[in-house]
């Protein structure tokens, strides 16, 4: 069961200066490899920072159009590298999954209009910040309420055929 971050952490207004603010949700600072990591690390960040966000209550879920758009947006806020592109609709009005493939990892939707709901994953390496991402994904889908969880991917970055001393 997901919860939601104030639920999570109990924090003073001051505690979220350093937060991403994203429709009221109050995103932690992501944190920056140290000297520790591999050098294989890109542009001094981790190798990997994976946003997973589910919106409820939200609208637009079938628009095709609208999320395309909204991605492109997003896509370019993050100042990643877009590959490809690709949507699909399950029957008239129904749910619509979509892909963008980026230089830096890729970001995904499943939407249920039915629910009024749609997941998102951003998955991001190297310089690119996915929180950059949300506000563009809520102009599209308006929701609610927002649940984020993030994950630091690669936290112990070895060299090929190294054990990993952490």
């Amino acid at each position: 069961m997901s919860r939601s971050y104030s639920e999570l952490f109990q924090s003073t207004a001051a505690d979220f200066s350093a937060h991403y603010d994203v429709a009221g949700t109050f995103i932690p600072p992501l944190p920056v490899a140290d000297s520790g990591l591999s050098e294989h690390a890109v542009g001094g960040g981790l190798p990997g920072r994976h946003l997973i966000a589910e919106f409820y209550g939200a609208s637009a879920l079938a628009d095709m159009g609208r999320i395309e758009s909204g991605f492109r947006d997003a896509i370019i806020q993050s100042r990643a590298t877009l590959l490809h592109l690709h949507f699909h609709r399950f029957g008239s009005g129904g749910g619509i999954t979509g892909a963008a493939i980026l230089a830096e990892s890729h970001m995904t939707v499943h939407t249920w209009p039915e629910k009024s709901f749609c997941a998102i994953d951003i998955f991001m390496c190297g310089v690119c910040d996915p929180r950059s991402c949300l506000p563009a994904m809520v102009r599209v889908f308006s929701p609610r309420r927002i649940e984020i969880i993030q994950i630091m991917r690669g936290l112990c970055v070895c060299d090929v055929g190294a054990e990993c001393s952490s």
